[in-house]
């Protein structure tokens, strides 16, 4: 999420936000693209340490990141400096209008601001 993690390899474990660009399409509507963003976990790398493979809690099922349709960005977080397990409790309990749980978020800064909490703080600050 920062410039620095852009120079850093990623690590399965990892927390990886994967957007891409949804279109909607309904009878008697006109089309529509918007963005959403999920948040997930690393499962498989490069040699270089780039994100190759996710899982998206929602199914478990781990997903090829070059097969991902319409992707715009996939940005990792190390372990290291957040709750992995909280962020993704934080993606369960955003929920569709109808109760069931994964919803994806619409923006980069709403991932950015319900991920702050599962920061972890840097040593030696208060």
């Amino acid at each position: 999420m920062s410039d620095e993690t852009a120079a850093a390899k990623a690590k399965r474990g990892d927390l990886v936000i994967v957007g891409r660009k949804v279109g909607s399409f309904a009878i008697d509507h006109p089309n529509s693209e918007y963005d959403e963003y999920r948040i997930c976990v690393v499962t498989n790398i490069t040699r270089e340490g780039a994100v190759k493979a996710y899982r998206d809690r929602d199914d478990g099922v781990a997903h090829r990141l070059d097969r991902v349709i319409g992707l715009t960005s996939a940005q990792f977080v190390p372990a290291t400096k957040i709750d992995v397990d909280a962020a993704m409790q934080v993606a369960a309990d955003h929920k569709w209008p109808s109760g069931q749980p994964w919803m994806p978020f619409d923006s980069l800064d709403e991932v950015r601001t319900v991920l702050k909490g599962c920061l972890f703080k840097a040593q030696g600050s208060s």
